[in-house]
């Protein structure tokens, strides 16, 4: 006879407690841990975007240029945000009248840094659009590799990469890029 449920195939008292019971146990201890991770990963931000548009660009700077990888929303096994996505997500939100400067930015050598640019500028209100760019932004073919979905790495360029975006995001209601 199975102990773990009773004759008419339900769990018994014991089983659900020892299931349930442990999340509800360490439920206390995993909540207060996701505040703290919060307010360091907010910290964090701060530290970063602070100041004035060109001081915090090159702090990103230095970080993107560090990675040498232009990632997406959530990639790697676990699929969590990196943190120099979330400094693009927020960067409009630290300096929110430097959409013109983030759009000199796609000019940049690096092509890494650019596509960073890019993806700041593109979360400016009104939405960025592609007639807005100089012809010549459109057309670089210097290579980046991209982090867009998942664990895989596409190596494109970063005309290819500011073109996908306009393809796939401008013409739905996605906007997580």
């Amino acid at each position: 006879m199975n102990t773990e449920f009773n004759k008419y195939g339900k769990m018994t008292l014991g089983h659900w407690l020892f299931i349930y019971g442990t999340s509800i146990l360490l439920a206390p201890i995993w909540i207060p841990l996701e505040v703290i991770k919060t307010i360091q990963f907010r910290l964090r931000l701060r530290k970063v975007l602070c100041g004035t548009t060109q001081e915090a660009w090159g702090r990103c700077a230095n970080i993107w240029d560090d990675r040498n990888h232009v990632y997406g929303s959530t990639v790697g096994p676990n699929f969590t945000k990196p943190f120099s996505h979330s400094l693009a997500e927020y960067f409009l939100a630290y300096h929110p009248d430097s959409r013109d400067f983030l759009i000199t930015q796609l000019k940049c050598q690096n092509p890494c840094l650019a596509a960073y640019a890019f993806k700041a500028a593109i979360r400016s209100q009104p939405p960025l659009q592609k007639f807005e760019l100089d012809s010549d932004i459109l057309k670089r073919t210097d290579e980046i590799i991209a982090f867009r979905f998942g664990c895989c790495g596409d190596s494109i360029s970063l005309s290819q990469y500011l073109d996908d975006y306009f393809k796939y995001y401008q013409d739905s209601s996605r906007s997580t890029y």
